[in-house]
């Protein structure tokens, strides 16, 4: 199969300009991506070659947030909405380039996973067709010490996203009054991730506190909020999921793609740019290489000690 070593952009527009042949293959930081024309997301023309191009350009943002974490890789080797799958564990087939890290389960079995720590870890996601990065609180070498927290605010869908941001400013108030600095991630789903850098700190201590936080708030407000899982309790109200901040727990990696239609991405975005956001998949692949990516939030960087308890 030939290969052909290139760097620049692709020029392939959405549906209705050239789509380039799915044939041949390219090499990318020496991950060699076969059929880089095959449409990921067909319904706008986003190639294998377009999401190599998308990592690249966002390489230096995401890679601080994502290197060292276990993975969760939701992948679709056919592209959006085609025989996709998850997977969490390292097997035959995946490249060199992502790595292999061994976890003890809480059954007490260890099982190999993997990771990233490099853009060519990235692209190695490209090529066997992850279009979803999810990622644990925690990293290699310190695994049993997250390192952020996230409360996730997933809304019934019937209900306007000026409420999910609305609902978003209120956590980050609460979180500010205990002294933690959050950043909002536009998920490219449905709603909202806020999320706070903290200092190494213990699953025990992350997972109380942010269970104490969404609790206090659908006590305060259970029209408005609920903290339970059950679908039932969700009609008309915004779901308060705090359990990805439990160990072996993923949330979607900053920057990474969504497979769902559109190509959205998952975008850490300043809090005053929340106004005016019309909803959760606002930002793509396409805007990112059209017009950049906006510059994250200050408060991304703040790693900062959790408080014992809530004030």
């Amino acid at each position: 199969m030939p290969v052909a070593r290139e760097s620049t952009p692709s020029r392939d527009g959405p549906r209705g300009s050239r789509i380039p042949r799915a044939g041949g293959a390219i090499v990318r930081h020496g991950v060699r991506i076969t059929s880089p024309g095959r449409l990921q997301y067909p319904d706008v023309g986003i190639t294998k070659r377009d999401l190599a191009d998308y990592y690249e350009r966002i390489a230096e943002r995401m890679l601080p947030q994502l290197r060292g974490r276990p993975l969760t890789l939701i992948r679709c080797p056919r592209g959006v909405g085609e025989s996709c799958f998850v997977q969490q564990h390292h097997a035959k087939g995946i490249p060199r380039a992502v790595r292999r890290v061994r976890l003890r389960e809480t059954s007490g079995r260890t099982t190999d996973h993997f990771f990233v720590d490099d853009l060519a870890g990235v692209l190695a996601c490209v090529q066997i067709g992850a279009l979803e990065l999810h990622g644990w609180g925690s990293r290699e070498g310190s695994l049993e010490n997250p390192d952020r927290l996230v409360i996730d605010l997933d809304p019934d869908p019937e209900l306007p996203f000026t409420e999910v941001i609305d609902a978003a400013r209120l956590v980050h108030e609460r979180l500010s009054k205990d002294g933690i600095a959050s950043w909002p991630m536009l998920t490219g789903g449905k709603g909202i991730h806020v999320v706070a850098t903290l200092e190494p700190t213990t699953w025990k201590a992350v997972s109380e506190y942010a269970k104490g936080l969404a609790t206090s708030l659908e006590h305060a407000e259970p029209a408005r909020f609920t903290a339970g899982s059950a679908k039932v309790d969700r009609p008309g109200r915004i779901y308060l999921d705090y359990v990805r901040n439990q160990r072996g727990i993923t949330a979607i990696a900053p920057y990474s793609t969504r497979a769902k239609e559109g190509a959205p991405v998952a975008l850490p975005i300043a809090w005053r740019a929340l106004d005016g956001v019309r909803g959760a998949r606002e930002f793509t692949v396409r805007r990112a290489m059209d017009e950049g990516v906006p510059d994250p939030p200050r408060e991304l960087g703040q790693a900062q000690r959790l408080p014992r308890t809530r004030s």
